[in-house]
């Protein structure tokens, strides 16, 4: 499998484009698309701060109105299949009041607490894709 149809998250674990799974420690995770979707969009902007709104919207358009607690379900979703211990969440940080932040996974689970080591700050969606700061 070549580089452009995986996504690295770390560790021995990536998502197959392909075959649209994550694979952990050698073994093949299987996802809803929504899922596998979301996940592959945070791994996308790995480290960055991506609010619940942006996830909404990037998730199911802007003509769909979503509840929030539709969106903390598949979250939940991806700590199962990606956390070693799914309660004590490593991988993928809650950032209260701002979103979610995606780590990469180390040895021993993920980037460790809350404590960074680098700064984050909050990227809207039109600086990520256009490069240019919201006015």
């Amino acid at each position: 499998m070549d580089g452009e149809s995986r996504i690295g998250l770390g560790n021995d674990c990536y998502l197959d484009l392909d075959g649209a799974v994550l694979i952990k420690d050698g073994q093949t995770v299987y996802l809803t698309p929504m899922t596998f979707r979301l996940l592959r969009y945070m791994a996308d902007h790995m480290g960055s701060v991506l609010t619940v709104e942006e996830l909404i919207r990037r998730l199911w358009g802007k003509q769909v109105m979503v509840h929030r607690d539709e969106l903390y379900v598949y979250i939940r979703k991806i700590r199962m299949a990606l956390e070693d211990e799914p309660n004590k969440p490593r991988c993928l940080k809650t950032f209260r009041n701002r979103g979610y932040v995606l780590y990469p996974r180390q040895k021993h689970g993920c980037r460790g607490r809350l404590h960074i080591t680098y700064p984050v700050r909050v990227v809207s969606e039109q600086e990520r894709t256009t490069g240019a700061p919201d006015e």
